[in-house]
């Protein structure tokens, strides 16, 4: 397993006028209603560096902008870089691990909200057929 980072710029409008997610060109555009919009994000194999950079913010917002002109008179609010687990073949390490007692629940990459009931189902069911 190994970090993959992801960096993501922090918008706002007002008054809102985002009102769904934009999924295009790379990229994807998420507005909270209040008229913050994030946009993201980077996939960047930097070992484990979390610095925001220019070339990762000029990246996301031209692909914001492709997907949604209008943010370009938005403000920039905020940025940030984070890390995705990431295991090589990109099957996520989920259930009982070759240690007695220890369940893993990691490596889901980009998908881990969207895995995060089957991935719960998956490891409950490994502990109670380990009892």
């Amino acid at each position: 397993m190994r970090p993959v980072r992801g960096q993501i710029v922090l918008l706002e409008e007002r008054p809102p006028r985002v009102r769904s997610i934009v999924f295009g060109k790379g990229g994807y555009v998420v507005p909270r209603g209040d008229g913050r919009v994030l946009c993201g994000s980077t996939m960047e194999q930097a070992g484990f560096r979390k610095e925001v950079t220019a070339a990762g913010v000029q990246s996301i917002l031209e692909r914001a902008l492709a997907c949604l002109p209008s943010l370009g008179n938005a403000q920039v609010a905020g940025m940030w870089s984070n890390f995705r687990p990431y295991v090589d073949g990109e099957q996520a390490l989920v259930g009982a691990s070759v240690l007695k007692g220890l369940f893993l629940a990691t490596g889901h990459h980009r998908n881990g909200i969207l895995l995060a009931k089957v991935t719960a189902d998956a490891v409950a069911e490994a502990i109670l057929a380990s009892l």
